[in-house]
């Protein structure tokens, strides 16, 4: 229900980028570059996130911190995919 309510206007069209029903297109490229970024913000988010708790003095739930460890594998494996 909520794909079909709030994806219907999408198109999809594997050359020239994603467009929105009578709306704008952004191409593949920019798509992987604005990804890119998001993912390496990711990154650092969590990195910065562990550094601070393995200093001391900041707290995180301890299955956060494993799952940080996975997210920050994850995402190095990911981010050269996108050109990172």
């Amino acid at each position: 229900m909520f794909v079909r309510k709030y994806c219907d206007g999408f198109k999809s069209n594997s050359n020239k980028g994603t467009r929105m029903k009578n709306q704008f297109v952004i191409p593949i490229e920019a798509a992987d570059q604005i990804t890119l970024a998001n993912l390496e913000q990711a990154r650092e988010y969590h990195k910065s996130e562990l550094k601070k708790y393995e200093k001391g003095g900041y707290w995180i739930h301890a299955e956060d911190v494993a799952h940080y460890h996975a997210y920050i594998q994850a995402l190095d494996i990911l981010i050269p995919y996108y050109g990172g």
